[in-house]
């Protein structure tokens, strides 16, 4: 199975590197490889690597600079994420050929989501 990782740069992804590496054949790039801030450049990597399986881990992460860069964050975190769906839907997405995206709770604003149950 070939794994495409995007975020490999980021904690998340550094962690999910070797459990993906276990079940298939990735390639994992960092923000130089798969810059999340030209969605448009996705689709033309994911057909060049016709991954079974998409992983995003990155995210614009910089919480204190959001506000002062909302662009740069929506374009990071809704438009290219929307990027990768839409690349996985062009190469055939299925149950078995798809794509995770992987947003951690901190990343979200506390007053708005309820923690997860115990």
């Amino acid at each position: 199975m070939k794994i495409v990782l995007v975020g490999k740069g980021g904690q998340v992804g550094h962690e999910l590197l070797r459990p993906l590496a276990a079940i298939g054949d990735v390639a994992a790039f960092d923000r130089a490889g798969a810059d999340l801030e030209r969605p448009d450049e996705l689709l033309a990597l994911l057909r060049r690597e016709r991954p079974d399986v998409i992983v995003n881990a990155a995210a614009y992460t910089a919480v204190d600079k959001a506000e002062s860069e909302p662009d740069r964050a929506r374009i990071v975190n809704e438009v290219a994420v929307g990027a990768l769906a839409h690349a996985a839907a062009d190469l055939g997405a299925t149950p078995t050929r798809t794509f995770f995206q992987v947003t951690l709770p901190l990343a979200l604003d506390s007053e708005m989501v309820p923690p997860p149950a115990p």
